[in-house]
This record gives C-alpha cells, structure tokens and sequence, in this order.
C-alpha cells in the first residue's frame, strides 16, 4: 500500500514541484497508522462475523415457566376462532400480531405465572423455533406495531377466555 501511493505520488503531474522528500517522510510517518487500521479492519470483522454467528446459533430460551405449560399455552392459538396455528402446530394466520398479543394475555395471567419475563428478541426467537412457519422478524418488530385488526376484533377477549378455560379444567394445573 505504501510503496503504490508512492509511486503514485512520484508519478502524479499533481505533485511535480513539491517538496518530495517531505512528502516521502510524511508518508513513511504514516506507514504505522495504516497497519494499525488494517489490523482495527481485521478485528472488526472478526468480531462483526462472530456476532452474526451468535445470532444464528443462540438456543433460544424456554419462555415457559413450567414446560407443562407449553402444549395447552399454544393450543390456545388453535382454537381461536381465526386459527393462527393448525393441528400441527403450523402457523397457518394472516397476522403474526398475535404471536405477542399471546404473549402478553400469558404474562398478565393473574392466576399463575406461566411465562417468564424476557426480551422481545427471546420470545422471537423461541416461537419461530418452536411454531413452523411463523417467521417473525429479525428484530421482532411485530412486538412494537399496533395491529388494527387484532384490536377491532375480539381476539385480545377471546385468548383471554381460552386460558381461562384451560386453566378451570385443570390443563395447567392446580
């Protein structure tokens, strides 16, 4: 690098009648810089490549409190009148808006505590591995929009009285 601005230099008509031997120690003075920001280049990408393996390879966290609580906590999105997910657990809606509207009726369930408290990155990633076909967003986005429809409809009342349910014929349960 340094040897081809140097040559660079010399042969310029720019910099013919400078002071070249001046430039030339100028330029040697910087030789160090430039290594020291080819090896700052080398780091950063390492540790930016890393960060995008972590994100691919972090196991997502259990969300529920208790793993007894996972198969009747998802049936509830199946039984919803507008179905999110099929009989095999498929997401098969139209509105991934209520993947965190369910995660908000399961953590202010007054009766038991059925999910832990996490980030919306964590509940991301524990539902798109846990729920085919769900694909939430990189940056679980669908947890920060408002979703008009779910809001016009009854959904929010319907998750509501599934748990509900569930809960009074003991499936999470005493």
């Amino acid at each position: 690098r340094y040897e081809e601005q140097l040559h660079e230099m010399n042969s310029n008509k720019l910099f013919k009648g400078a002071n070249m031997p001046q430039m030339t120690t100028t330029l040697n003075n910087l030789q160090p810089l430039w290594k020291l920001i080819d090896q700052f280049n080398k780091i950063f990408n390492t540790t930016s490549n890393k960060q995008k393996k972590n994100e691919i390879d972090i196991e997502p966290q259990e969300i529920f409190t208790n793993p007894k609580y996972k198969t009747p906590c998802l049936s509830i999105l199946q039984d919803l009148d507008k179905a999110a997910l099929n009989k095999n657990g498929e997401y098969i809606g139209k509105n991934k808006g209520v993947f965190p509207l369910w995660i908000r009726v399961l953590s202010n369930f007054t009766k038991k505590k059925l999910i832990l408290p996490l980030s919306d990155i964590e509940y991301k990633q524990w539902i798109n591995t846990n729920i085919p076909n769900a694909n939430l967003s990189k940056d679980a986005s669908e947890f920060r929009k408002e979703y008009r429809s779910l809001s016009k409809s009854n959904t929010k009342h319907e998750l509501n009285v599934l748990l509900s349910q569930l809960n009074q014929s003991g499936k999470l349960g005493k």
